[in-house]
């Protein structure tokens, strides 16, 4: 297999609501199929049968590293994260990487 991964994972905000939860888990579902163009992106939850596991994953496989980065600065992908992720995110961890 060939492309290029991107793993993002991250915590919400202890004092966060469902409702901004909710949106933020749904702007990133609609985000999967507005950036199909770049590549292919799959979210999932914690299942919740470990303590200290992130809240939500998301998994971006994309071509090659440019497409990755033309995700990262598409407009799509940065209102997602600028008016549903970042104010409730608590702690973020991700990785790039060659498949």
């Amino acid at each position: 297999m060939s492309g290029f991964r991107h793993v993002v994972m991250f915590r919400w905000q202890p004092e966060s609501t469902t409702e901004q939860r909710e949106a933020a888990i749904s702007a990133l579902a609609r985000l999967k199929d507005e950036v199909a163009d770049l590549g292919r992106l799959s979210v999932g939850l914690d299942a919740g049968l470990a303590e200290g596991n992130a809240d939500v994953v998301v998994v971006g496989d994309f071509p090659n590293s440019e497409a990755y980065l033309a995700y990262q600065s598409d407009p799509r992908h940065t209102k997602v994260v600028t008016e549903y992720l970042r104010p409730i995110i608590a702690e973020r961890v991700a990785l790039q990487y060659e498949l």
